[in-house]
């Protein structure tokens, strides 16, 4: 047995009474049914290991307690320098109340990681973090202590932080956790801790997470964006103001979009009645 990472799409888990998967495709069709057959074909990535464009959405119901209190997991796929992934991933990442970060245990903290964690999480106020080392399992002799020592270290020194109850970091590794989990035997500790402590976070931050750095990121973003399009519009006004001050045989046109109301103390209803004349005169 072994772990494949091919998400090809974001996959919503949510709870449900058996395991059941939608799948909403970009062009409003949909397909459901139960078990997995449907995730396992739409759910992956494209034949160029590329994001899926044809499917919009895929919602998996999953009879797990975890999930009973109304928490939504949100499974992304992997950027791996894929610029339409990217993207699609640094725009889910505004909407979540805790990143998981999945590092590998065998190449933790590469300077990829070290850029989405400062770029795509800490300088857009996404604060709530915690990293899970996968793949330890795979290490011999010390290097998983080694490992875990320098994932740690990195954390500390790039400002990252958890919320109580919540370490800054976990060893989980998914193969084994996997393993047990189809033999019905006990989740190892790790794991286990893990999902001790996120259920005892979702009892106290969840529904009432301050997301204030990130709101006055997508702020500034907006602002950005907009202020292009604010400045065309303020030309372009001025310009109309100075086209309707010469019709009116005003010499100077109004300063500023505040005098738009009156110009040259000209009441709105008299000026609109001069321009009209003016246009009857030059179609005569």
């Amino acid at each position: 047995m072994d772990l494949v990472p091919l998400t090809g799409t974001a996959i919503r888990i949510r709870y449900g009474d058996t395991l059941y998967t939608t799948v909403r495709a970009t062009d409003g069709t949909m397909q459901e049914g139960p078990g997995r057959a449907l995730l396992d074909t739409f759910g992956v990535l494209g034949t160029d290991h590329s994001l899926r464009t044809d499917v919009a959405d895929i919602e998996v119901r999953v009879p797990q307690a975890f999930l009973q209190a109304g928490v939504e997991l949100v499974d992304l796929p992997g950027t791996n320098d894929q610029s339409a992934q990217e993207a699609f991933v640094k725009l889910q990442l505004l909407r979540v109340d805790l990143v998981i970060f999945v590092l590998d245990g065998t190449a933790a903290w590469t300077l990829a990681d070290k850029i989405k964690t400062e770029e795509w999480l800490h300088q857009r106020g996404i604060e709530d973090v915690v990293y899970v080392v996968n793949y330890m399992n795979l290490l011999a002799g010390d290097d998983p202590a080694i490992i875990w020592q320098h994932v740690q270290d990195q954390a500390q020194r790039l400002h990252c932080q958890a919320s109580t109850p919540l370490d800054l970091a976990y060893r989980v590794d998914a193969l084994p956790a996997l393993r047990a989990a189809i033999k019905g035997a006990t989740p190892p500790d790790d794991l286990a801790r893990f999902r001790a402590d996120l259920s005892r976070w979702l009892v106290a931050y969840c529904g009432d997470i301050p997301k204030r750095r990130r709101l006055t990121w997508v702020a500034g973003e907006i602002r950005t964006e907009l202020r292009p399009a604010s400045d065309r519009l303020t030309q372009q006004l001025g310009t109309a103001q100075r086209r309707l001050a010469e019709i009116l045989g005003v010499v100077e046109p109004p300063a500023s979009p505040r005098q738009s109301r009156a110009f040259l103390g000209i009441p709105v209803r008299e000026r609109t009645g001069n321009v009209m004349d003016i246009f009857k005169r030059r179609g005569e």
